[in-house]
């Protein structure tokens, strides 16, 4: 990892849909060097995936609440998993430490769909409660991390 790379994951985070030319042209190398040198970012896990982020208000989708799941036992985490899994209104499952075990990021339509879903979980065999925190407002919300000194 050099100040190239730096240099190429800091500008494929602000726009995953920039041309390997483009990026040529942003650091000064080759193009056949920037692809190389994404390929390899890729192959090496620093680069996850490429992915479109989509608007959950333009989907109505205007609730994002967390929820703080406590299980009974942690025989129990399993089934809770599998099921977490398959509730596309989870967007983020946190295993933490302090209260509950597991911290959810959800995002639904209105509180109907809230309640709904809060009742689905403590439905999964195994969870003893649920704490549901509802977000009024986001002040930051960055899908990843910044590359230091970018």
């Amino acid at each position: 990892m050099d100040q190239y790379d730096l240099e190429i994951l800091a500008l494929l985070r602000e726009n995953a849909r920039i041309t390997h030319s483009d990026l040529s042209h942003h650091i000064h190398l080759s193009v056949p060097a920037v692809s190389e040198r994404v390929r390899k970012l890729e192959h090496q896990g620093y680069i996850k995936k490429f992915t479109a982020l989509i608007s959950a208000k333009k989907f109505g989708k205007t609730l994002l609440f967390f929820s703080t799941v406590t299980l009974e036992h942690p025989r129990h985490a399993d089934k809770f998993l599998h099921a977490v899994k398959y509730m596309p209104e989870i967007l983020e499952c946190h295993h933490v430490t302090g209260e509950g075990d597991y911290l959810l990021k959800i995002v639904t339509d209105d509180t109907a769909a809230m309640e709904r879903i809060i009742y689905a979980l403590r439905c999964i065999e195994g969870v003893q409660k649920t704490k549901t925190t509802v977000v009024l407002s986001t002040v930051k919300e960055e899908p990843c991390i910044k590359i230091a000194g970018k």
